[in-house]
């Protein structure tokens, strides 16, 4: 089964779960909130690899920004090596 990445296609799996309680009393999904520890197998089932200058751009950030994300570990790359850089 595959599912869309997109910030609707989470909150539409993790609410699907019952884990949204406040679901449709006119938050918009940016301010639902949930048991992340509850929808941890779902949030795994999320993961994908994006590289670095992609995921830099998808969140508007600058290339130093990004960097400083990462060295301040907001940001956890998930591969290492000199020719690889994801998140």
């Amino acid at each position: 089964m595959q599912h869309a990445l997109t910030g609707k296609g989470c909150v539409k799996r993790i609410s699907d779960a019952g884990l949204v309680p406040d679901q449709g009393k006119g938050l918009p999904d940016a301010w639902e909130v949930f048991d992340a520890d509850a929808a941890k197998p779902i949030l795994e089932e999320l993961i994908a690899l994006v590289q670095a200058h992609a995921f830099a751009s998808l969140i508007g950030a600058s290339r130093s920004q990004f960097d400083i994300l990462v060295d301040d570990r907001v940001l956890d790359p998930l591969l290492t090596g000199t020719n690889v850089k994801t998140v």
